[in-house]
């Protein structure tokens, strides 16, 4: 009997905070709303804890933290409408493709409301043109900044003695992101987008392999109802080796379909065209084809993810440089999860197979054996979230190149520690 008449009474409890918590979002105090559900802690294992929390929070202009409490009422409750097309209207506001199609999909089961529907439609046809930056700033340490696979390696296939070693390295880099975004008459449909990027390589102790890259880019795009589509035309700059490298014009069109409520692909093909900017280096030229698929498996916020690519490399110069023509096919697999509500880790490995056209031979050891080389990598990445609009992370990449032409074997480990922000 003391038993049923404790829980009785904690029931009470529970309940009588979850009515305090209700009373104050329908009067419009939203922050004491989410103040009394992050002090009534034993309310957590009640969707409608999370819900009210979620619409207040909302109320408030708070999307991110609204989204993650839309999210738990789903963990609660799988198949709470209100929370579905509420993260729908989310997931589309803050471009969040991938998950508003998920959503999407998920709903598509559910009947809806009068007022449901009029909501999604109005997100759906709300016209929008978003500007949007972000840029991270990173200390690292590269032990191998000219991949080299050693001086023993060098002079024993040069011949001789006195070659370069691995060259490690403290640098600074930077990333910097531009994007203007259109829709074409409201939201869904057809949009044009168009993006500068700014990527910037500065090493303390080896300057001479400093880097930037900078990139211009302009596509157009069509988001339907379980799909979207994107078309983007890109122009690249390469500074590298202390001397102008290269310009890069490609074509990527990529599409994205979900193939259930939790697994989406994405599909894209690109060709690109590459052209030094030395007449001397001209035999270098080349034409990239090539074709990708990716998977993601989505759940709880978090997703895994395979993707795979094929590429062909081909020069343009009728007597290309060595090791210009070669295919490639890489594979990645990964996963991003949320070890809480502000840590996030992402672990991912990828590995490349390259095979040239070309042999290894050389005038002093001939040789019909053609190259090949094969690459492992291993990364991963600590991510804590500062505020809304920024994290703090710390990531390491070891990479392993192994192949049957000796220069191009190599080790090499980078660390970095950076803040990226995003507006």
């Amino acid at each position: 009997m003391r038993v049923i008449l404790l829980v009785l009474i904690t029931n009470i409890f529970l309940y009588a905070n979850l009515i305090k918590q209700q009373d104050l979002y329908e009067k419009g105090l939203y922050e004491e709303s989410i103040a009394e559900a992050k002090n009534s802690k034993d309310d957590v294992s009640s969707y409608k804890y999370h819900l009210y929390w979620a619409k207040s929070a909302e109320a408030l202009g708070d999307l991110d933290e609204a989204m993650s409490a839309y999210e738990r009422v789903l963990f609660l409750d799988e198949e709470n409408v209100e929370a579905m097309v509420a993260l729908v209207n989310i997931y589309r506001y803050t471009d969040r493709e991938a998950l508003e199609l998920q959503m999407s999909e998920k709903l598509k089961g559910y009947p809806l409301t009068q007022s449901q529907k009029e909501s999604l439609l109005r997100s759906k046809n709300r016209q929008i043109h978003s500007l949007k930056l972000s840029a991270s700033l990173v200390l690292g340490q590269d032990t191998n900044i000219n991949s080299s696979p050693g001086s023993d390696v060098m002079d024993d296939y040069i011949g001789t003695t006195g070659s370069v070693g691995e060259l490690s390295t403290l640098f600074a880099r930077l990333r910097a992101r531009l994007s203007y975004k259109n829709e074409l008459g409201t939201k869904g449909g057809w949009y044009t987008k168009e993006e500068m990027r700014v990527y910037y390589q500065n090493n303390v102790d080896e300057s001479y392999y400093n880097i930037f890259i900078g990139t211009l880019e302009a596509g157009m795009g069509y988001k339907g109802s379980g799909y979207s589509l994107y078309i983007p035309v890109s122009y690249d700059y390469i500074y590298y080796l202390e001397h102008s490298l290269y310009n890069q014009y490609k074509i990527n069109p990529k599409l994205n379909v979900p193939l259930s409520q939790n697994l989406l692909c994405s599909i894209n093909i690109s060709l690109s065209k590459r052209r030094y900017i030395d007449n001397n280096e001209a035999q270098r030229d080349d034409t990239t084809q090539g074709i990708g698929m990716a998977l993601y498996y989505l759940f709880d916020g978090n997703y895994i993810y395979l993707n795979a690519k094929y590429e062909t490399m081909d020069a343009d110069d009728a007597n290309p440089a060595t090791f210009i023509d070669k295919s490639l096919l890489s594979a990645t697999l990964g996963v991003n999860y949320n070890l809480s509500k502000k840590l996030t880790t992402n672990l991912n490995y990828r590995y490349k197979s390259t095979n040239y056209d070309d042999t290894i031979g050389t005038t002093l050891v001939p040789s019909s054996e053609k190259r090949e080389d094969d690459s492992n990598q291993i990364s991963a990445k600590l991510s804590y979230t500062l505020s809304k609009k920024s994290e703090l992370f710390f990531s390491e990449t070891y990479t392993k190149n192994s192949s049957n032409y000796a220069p191009s074997e190599y080790n090499k480990n980078v660390l970095m520690l950076g803040v990226s922000v995003n507006y």
